[in-house]
């Protein structure tokens, strides 16, 4: 009898931009090799390969980066499961372990040498900590009206159907939380559209 594939817990649409932002960030250098997961997440969508396809194809880009395998993780049915880390003998080497529906699989991947000066990127968290903390803050300030927290998340999110630059989305948001300057100001240095004095 197969083992029935389950979805994972809740992904917003977001998660999935900024995973695949940080697979370009971090081949920023080496764009083929980022050309090459988005073709395989493409092709997958197309229903052209299956998961194990998909899977061989962005171990194939990816193993050298272990936070990019974990991050991979959350979009695949369980129970798949990738992991990658460094062999501690060689350093161009993986160790790539796969869980599959019918068992567990461990193999050793050599790093291209196009990739051995790219070391794993990290993008910078800075701004990511201080967005979260503002989109907290803001959650306290309007904890008596979720509306208004709601209004301003909606805002925030990127929308391909409606594409706004920064500047756009900074004045959405100073209509919505108006009676909070300290808010509105936090989120202009954030975005980098504070008016000059």
């Amino acid at each position: 009898m197969a083992q029935e594939l389950r979805a994972r817990s809740e992904l917003y649409p977001n998660d999935a931009i900024d995973f695949i932002k940080s697979v370009q960030y971090q081949f920023e250098e080496q764009p083929a090799y980022y050309d090459q997961f988005l073709e395989a997440l493409y092709e997958y969508n197309a229903k052209q390969i299956g998961v194990g396809p998909l899977i061989d194809r962005v171990i194939a880009a990816l193993h050298g980066y272990p936070h990019l395998i974990a991050g991979f993780n959350p979009f695949l049915p369980l129970p798949y499961e990738v992991q990658s880390s460094k062999d501690p003998e060689d350093p161009h080497v993986s160790i790539v372990s796969i869980t599959t529906p019918t068992g567990h699989e461990t193999r050793r991947l050599f790093l291209h040498p196009d990739l051995w000066s790219l070391a794993p990127r990290q993008p910078p968290q800075d701004e990511f900590k201080l967005m979260i903390e503002l989109i907290n803050d803001v959650k306290k300030h309007y904890a008596d009206d979720p509306t208004v927290f709601r209004a301003f998340l909606q805002a925030i999110q990127p929308n391909p159907d409606n594409l706004k630059d920064k500047f756009q989305v900074v004045k959405e948001i100073e209509e919505i939380i108006y009676d909070a300057p300290d808010l509105i100001g936090r989120l202009q240095n954030l975005m980098g559209t504070e008016t000059p004095p």
